[in-house]
């Protein structure tokens, strides 16, 4: 069953539109951002939660052999969707 995407996930591809489905991820009820300091910034600005934001680097190298960086926002993913 395929979920809608969370609001906040909406919102950040409305204001960079050159990320894609693939920058973001999900477990249980957070959302994980592809770590960038411009999405950092407008989180600041934009996202009531964000100083609850945690950066952090992915364990499995990607296809390249870098370890990612990404930012988890808590309580931000299909939290929503956990209550049904």
């Amino acid at each position: 069953m395929m979920f809608p995407k969370p609001p906040l996930q909406k919102q950040i591809q409305n204001a960079f539109p050159d990320m894609r489905d693939r920058d973001f991820d999900y477990y249980a009820c957070d959302l994980y951002v592809r770590g960038r300091p411009d999405v950092f910034s407008w989180l600041m600005i934009n996202y009531s939660g964000w100083c609850d934001v945690t950066a952090c680097v992915s364990r499995a190298p990607n296809e390249s052999g870098h370890r990612e960086k990404w930012l988890l926002i808590p309580y931000a993913g299909y939290w929503q969707n956990f209550r049904q």
